[in-house]
């Protein structure tokens, strides 16, 4: 069978991405999906197996539903008595959900670009996956007050910028900090960064009532 699905978040439809089951489709941003017409949903999220045969999955969509305030994708996700693992969340998969209120990430693989852009209602997020956090992917979050990191990853270029009500960041990440990651967090007052690698440019700029900064004997280098 041949099917199509397309995950449009945003007034330009360059940043559509097109899900498709086959090649057979001409048509630009595809991601192929062999079982595309099996996806499932738990827990607000929608998934869609990657192979059968390995119990894998990924996470390409949400419900958009007012009653799913909590997200949490773990290591596995069972549909149908049959427990897949959480390979990856793919981009822009809760753009703009404006009912989640906390998410709790812990699954194996990458949070992906613009994943939870602009969750407008969104309070608390903790993230312990053993990928790295995709740009923008908690960009302009404007009720985000708490982020805990403990990822095996990085933490991709303004992945928390704009997140005007931030005020605590815990990181201890495993990789680098990407460029204005949490550029314009104006009610940041602590952050305490533990990550093995970079911190990118402006990662903090326009933090301006920032009190307190503490570095880890990790950090390899701080850029301008």
């Amino acid at each position: 069978s041949v099917s199509a699905f397309l995950l449009n978040r945003s007034s330009d439809l360059r940043l559509a991405i097109n899900y498709v089951s086959n090649d057979q489709f001409s048509i630009s941003n595809k991601v192929v999906y062999k079982h595309l017409s099996s996806t499932f949903v738990v827990d607000g999220i929608r998934y869609v197996p990657v192979s059968p045969s390995d119990h894998t999955c990924d996470a390409i969509d949400c419900t958009y539903d007012a009653s799913i305030e909590d997200i949490n994708i773990g290591e596995t996700v069972t549909n149908k008595t049959i427990t897949l693992t959480v390979m990856k969340v793919n981009p822009y998969t809760c753009y703009q959900n404006n009912h989640i209120k906390d998410v709790k990430l812990s699954f194996s693989g990458n949070v992906g670009d613009y994943a939870f852009y602009g969750c407008a209602a969104l309070n608390a997020v903790t993230v312990s996956n053993k990928g790295s956090i995709g740009a923008y992917a908690f960009n302009s979050c404007s009720a985000l007050t708490t982020v805990t990191i403990s990822n095996q990853g990085g933490i991709g270029d303004n992945a928390f910028q704009s997140c005007s009500a931030l005020t605590t960041a815990i990181i201890n990440n495993q990789g680098g900090i990407g460029n204005n990651a949490f550029q314009s967090c104006s009610a940041l007052t602590t952050a305490t960064i533990n990550n093995q690698g970079s911190i990118g440019y402006s990662a903090f700029i326009g933090c301006s009532l920032l009190e307190k900064a503490e570095f880890g004997q990790n950090v390899t280098s701080i850029e301008s």
